[in-house]
């Protein structure tokens, strides 16, 4: 059935949002004072995509709240709805798509920020081999998981059909979740093989050295959320609410994570990797 009003439940989505958002702001504003506007690249492209996608998921999951979606209802809990509620749960369940679709664009658009941090720093052959590997794969992914979630329920407006249910493959889908979640996985793994090496070998101290793994190894933080979220959400009566809380939860450590790199240039800059990373031979 429907969930119960939660008063947590929106503060918590919002907050998420405002620190979220908050890291995108410095890391423009960095950028601004740094290389000023015109010296913005492809990289603060897609963090701006990514900020935009953060407000319409976070915009969506605000009216979810109050419409709910077909997902929070049994197969016999719809018949006992009113017209109006019939249609407010069909709304509700075109928001929960549209944010399904944003996030998917969020989570390629900030893996693509990773990959020009690392295109700028690899020097190897063997670093920009496997970088172009993972370029493919996450074009294949997002290509992948746009299509599964636009074709695995035809006709498209079975969706949000209330009366009676559509099934679970139009709505809450495991196995999408399961393939998104795992496509992340994989790339947040391929993108982690290219700094262990190299920070591995630096001549500084390891004090240093941890910080700056931290830095561009964002993909464990990320990683760490995700495999939470789908353990909590992937199971038997789910509900919007569930999928939306933890969602929010992995794409803000996200957005943290992949943006803190750019928020302390004169603590990390390029050239400091280069420098002590030229003499290193793989092979």
């Amino acid at each position: 059935m429907a969930p119960k009003p939660d008063s947590h439940f929106l503060p918590e989505i919002w907050s998420l949002f405002t620190i979220g958002s908050l890291w995108v702001v410095m890391r423009f504003a960095v950028r601004l004072r740094v290389v000023g506007l015109y010296g913005l690249q492809i990289d603060d492209g897609f963090a701006f995509i990514a900020l935009f996608c953060w407000a319409v998921i976070i915009a969506g999951i605000h009216c979810t709240y109050f419409t709910h979606t077909s997902i929070d209802y049994g197969p016999d809990e719809v018949w006992a709805l009113t017209p109006s509620e019939v249609k407010a749960v069909s709304w509700g369940t075109k928001f929960y798509i549209i944010t399904l679709y944003a996030y998917i664009t969020m989570v390629f658009s900030l893996k693509a920020m990773v990959i020009i941090l690392y295109r700028r720093l690899a020097s190897e052959p063997w670093q920009k081999k496997l970088l172009n590997f993972t370029i493919f794969l996450c074009v294949a992914g997002w290509t992948a998981t746009n299509l599964m979630l636009s074709l695995m329920c035809l006709p498209y407006n079975r969706r949000w059909v209330v009366q009676p249910l559509p099934p679970e493959d139009c709505t809450a889908s495991p196995r999408f979740f399961i393939l998104l979640s795992c496509l992340n996985a994989t790339t947040d793994l391929f993108l982690l093989a290219i700094p262990v090496p190299i920070l591995w070998t630096l001549r500084i101290p390891l004090r240093k050295r941890i910080g700056v793994f931290v830095l561009l190894s964002s993909g464990i933080f990320v990683m760490a959320a995700c495999i939470t979220r789908v353990v909590l959400t992937v199971v038997p009566g789910i509900t919007v609410s569930i999928i939306a809380r933890w969602g929010a939860r992995e794409l803000s450590i996200a957005l943290i994570a992949v943006n803190s790199a750019a928020l302390r240039p004169s603590k990390f800059p390029l050239s400091f990797l280069r420098l002590h990373t030229s003499h290193i031979s793989f092979p």
